[in-house]
Parts: structure tokens; sequence; C-alpha cells
């Protein structure tokens, strides 16, 4: 059976598992093992639909895994470590599982020091950036802080500290988030940003989309931020201030309410006003109930936006241009 926590109760989860794996009382460390037999590897929720009217759902799932399988032959706590990690960047195969981590993330380095886990990653692990990041943090340091004596996760990036902490690790007090209520769900879609070369390519990105706010808004919001890939020369598709007054999806299409002034942020050059609009199209119809998206600004339908035709929907090309 699955167990899912909101994010306001990881402290108190983190509370319970020090005490928990730190006594160094025999009948309590038995105890303990026969209360649970599973260690939780922590990932971020699926938040859909079903979960609106619990306040936004849970923000992290905890996917149980043997503790036999953990602690394999004869694993040490480092040897733990190491594994629940592997498990946490993708080897974990269990089909509620999403990998809290983006694509291609590499464990530098995970040891152990005393009550500590270092673990140092690759640098993709700074696509993440605003609540998803926090949300990583969180789902590594729920699922290494189940190691008997372990208090403390240590993080870093290419053996850096995160941009505004000043020692990376996180304890039981570290794990403070505000209320799920603030989280209304979660998304998969495709996001098309320009390559910088005429072309846009693809970036798959699961999106959480916060109380107020609508899951087109979300994608206008991620679209107008850089992609993460960016590694690959990607560029952000949207300037910053395109603004998006309403939404709403009806029968297959998105009718996307722009503001007047996007109208003034849209580029001079005909060909990347046309790669900027078809980038928008295309990332909102990797939505799974979008077919087609219908531009209006100000609430108008308008013959043009720029250069492109807006009188009808779109249709999205999948990044590729259009013949």
């Amino acid at each position: 059976m699955r167990r899912r926590i909101g994010i306001w109760l990881l402290a108190s989860l983190l509370v319970w598992s020090a005490a928990g794996c730190g006594t160094k009382n025999a009948a309590a460390d038995t105890a303990v093992e026969k209360v649970s037999a599973y260690l939780r590897l922590y990932c971020p929720a699926e938040l859909g639909e079903k979960n609106r009217s619990a306040g936004g759902g849970d923000a992290v799932n905890g996917i149980p895994i043997s503790w036999k399988q953990v602690r394999g032959d004869d694993r040490g706590r480092q040897q733990q470590a190491q594994y629940i990690m592997e498990l946490l960047l993708g080897g974990c195969t269990d089909k509620d599982f999403i990998c809290p981590v983006p694509k291609g993330t590499a464990v530098n380095s995970c040891t152990v020091t005393g009550g500590t886990v270092s673990v140092d990653l690759s640098r993709e692990y700074e696509q993440l950036v605003g609540v998803e990041r926090t949300i990583a943090d969180y789902c590594i340091t729920l699922s290494l802080m189940q190691l008997d004596g372990i208090y403390a996760v240590r993080l870093t990036v290419n053996g850096l500290l995160p941009e505004g902490r000043t020692n990376g690790v996180y304890t039981s007090a570290e794990v403070l988030l505000t209320s799920p209520e603030d989280i209304v769900r979660t998304v998969k879609v495709t996001l098309y940003f320009p390559t910088g070369s005429g072309t846009l390519t693809g970036e798959e990105r699961r999106l959480t989309v916060y109380e107020g706010e609508t899951v087109a808004q979300a994608v206008v919001k991620a679209l107008a931020e850089r992609p993460m890939d960016s590694y690959a020369g990607s560029e952000q598709l949207l300037p910053e201030g395109f603004a998006v007054l309403d939404t709403k999806v009806e029968d297959g299409t998105c009718y996307l309410n722009l503001a007047g002034s996007v109208t003034v942020l849209l580029p001079e050059d005909n060909a990347e006003q046309e790669q900027m609009i078809q980038g928008l199209v295309d990332s909102l119809c990797s939505l799974e109930d979008v077919s087609q998206v219908q531009l209006m600004v100000d609430g108008e339908y308008q013959m043009m936006l720029g250069c492109v035709p807006i009188s009808r929907p779109l249709l999205p090309t999948n990044g590729q241009p259009e013949a």
C-alpha cells in the first residue's frame, strides 16, 4: 500500500525517521523493524483532478521498497545510500514512480560521514528551479534519512552549494514548505523552445500548477523562462511580460486570451514571430485535452497577431516547420 504525504508533513516525518533510525536500543530497533519492513522512496506525486477537493493533494509520494532489497547481501550504510540514489535517479521501475531529477542527472559521489549523507550531483540537477527543486531536494532527503543513524543530508552540484545556501545540509528542521493547498496539480507537457538555428526543440517537463492558475497559464509562464536543457543551445520562447488574461479549454480547443501589450513584445523578424507563435501552439497542444489553439487579444478575435493569421484555431506541427 502506497503512502502519500503533503509537503507540510515532511518535517514531522523526518523527526520520526531520525528518532526511529538513530535509536541505540536493540528492542526499539526490533520494534521499528516490525512496524516497517519497507523504505519509502519519495518522488513527486501525480496531482490530478481527484485531489483538488482535498486542497491540492499531496506533493510527494512514498513508493515502498523492501529493506531486504536496499540492504542486499551485505551493504553497509554508504552502499545503501548509493543504492537509494540509483533508484531515485531512475532505477526504480514501480509504475507509480516519477523521477524527481532531470534526465541525465548523475551522482558524482555519495558518501556517509557520521550521521550525514553527502551527495554531489551533476550539473543537470541545476535545471530544477523553485518548488520543483525544493521537492526534489526533499525527496532525496526523506529517502536517505530513513537509513540507520542518518540525521542529515548534504546536497551539492559539482561540488558547489545551492545558490542562497551556506551549508547545503538538510535536517528535519530544514524540511519546511508551504501547505499543499497552494499546489493544485502537476501536468506533463512538452515545451518547445527555439534552438537559435530557426528550428524548435521539444523538452518534456512536469509543471506545477498553483492555486488560481490554469494549466495553460503555467505553460506560458514556463515558456518565458530559460529551458532546462539550455546546454543544448535552446533559448526561451516567450519574452518577459508576455501576459495571458484568461484561458479555457472546450472540445479540444484551448482559448488563449492575450493581453494587448504582447503585440509590442513580438520580434521584428517575421520568421521569429511565426516560430514564437508555433512554439506556443505546439506546447499547449502537447497537453492531453488540447488539439488546437485559438488566440484572442484583449478578449477579441483578431485577424492577425503580427504576421501570423489567428482568426481560426492554430494546429500543432510538433516543432516541425510548416510546409
